[in-house]
């Protein structure tokens, strides 16, 4: 057997096993995914309803300790991957939300997840929730983004806050980085 027929074999066995591979990876994947449900669906999940809107969301501890309100990553995401904060329910009484839109809260159109009514939102569940007094706020990622915009409107409304792994805080940041808005 000569050189360039060996070389020749060897390429179409490494394709062959390629495209097995593309395959098979097609068929494990492809067909029914199940969607998550939302709280519109499954009336087992837990709800926080603040206006007209139906969160997905659970609260920890005693209502009458200060209030810790946890806002999660994404968007799109869901606050289930930070529950551990749950163990705060010692001393504070702990707030777990999916954002409108996101997780396991109902679906809106896109016209309805601005900025501007993600922080309506967030005001909403912190009046909500904050009787009198001051709320401590604990944002990750995405969240850690809006709990920066939100101290921006209503200082006096937090705390404390904890921003986790945030992400672009302002303008310059997104300039600096090399990303254009417009």
């Amino acid at each position: 057997m000569t050189r360039g027929r060996i070389i020749i074999y060897t390429l179409l066995l490494i394709a062959l096993a390629f495209g097995t591979l593309f395959v098979l990876g097609y068929l494990l994947t492809s067909g029914y995914q199940e969607i998550a449900r939302t709280v519109d669906d499954d009336p087992r999940l837990p709800v926080i309803e603040v206006g007209e809107y139906r969160f997905h969301g659970e609260t920890y501890g005693d209502p009458t300790k200060p209030v810790v309100i946890v806002v999660h990553g994404g968007p799109g995401w869901d606050y289930r991957s930070l529950l551990s904060l749950s163990a705060l329910a010692d001393d504070y009484f702990v707030v777990f939300y999916d954002q409108r839109g996101s997780g396991l809260s109902p679906r809106v159109p896109a016209s309805q997840l601005t900025l501007e009514s993600t922080l309506e939102d967030l005001d909403a569940i912190i009046e909500h929730f904050r009787g009198s007094g001051q709320v401590t706020l604990i944002g990750h990622s995405w969240g850690a983004m809006l709990v920066s915009a939100y101290l921006g409107r209503h200082p006096n409304k937090v705390r404390q806050a904890v921003l986790a792994e945030p992400g672009f805080l302002n303008i310059d940041m997104f300039e600096r980085a090399g990303v254009h808005l417009g």
